[in-house]
């Protein structure tokens, strides 16, 4: 599974909902990932329950960033991966973009494109996009 997969919160999703100010509670629910949790926020962060675990996240009211409760790292956002929350780093999860195979077949695209382009160019056709 890559991050663009897995249900996710950042601290600006949060914080547009209202979700941030102490003492506030928010629900998000995931339908892809039959998953439903509360978000409770504190002075120094916010806990996210899922009724069966809970996970503690700083926020050091720096811009845009989080701090992941499994493994301290200073993070955009946190995510839920094999039944936990936690960042990418120590979920184990990557983008997409990561993997050669994915790398592999965009480069190939961008190079049929362009020979397409090429071609309708020594043509003498139009060269319209």
């Amino acid at each position: 599974m890559f991050i663009e997969d897995c249900p996710r919160l950042s601290r600006k999703t949060l914080a547009m909902a209202g979700g941030l100010n102490p003492g506030a509670v928010t629900h998000w629910t995931w339908d892809t990932a039959n998953l439903s949790v509360s978000v409770i926020a504190g002075p120094d962060g916010f806990t996210i329950a899922d009724g069966a675990s809970e996970v503690s996240v700083g926020d050091p009211r720096q811009r845009g960033a989080l701090i992941c409760g499994r493994c301290g790292k200073k993070v955009r956002y946190v995510l839920w991966h094999s039944g936990a929350w936690g960042c990418r780093h120590c979920r184990h999860v990557h983008y997409r973009s990561d993997h050669p195979e994915a790398f592999k077949r965009l480069t190939q695209r961008i190079l049929d494109e362009y020979r397409a382009y090429s071609r309708q160019r020594r043509r003498g056709g139009s060269t319209n996009c």
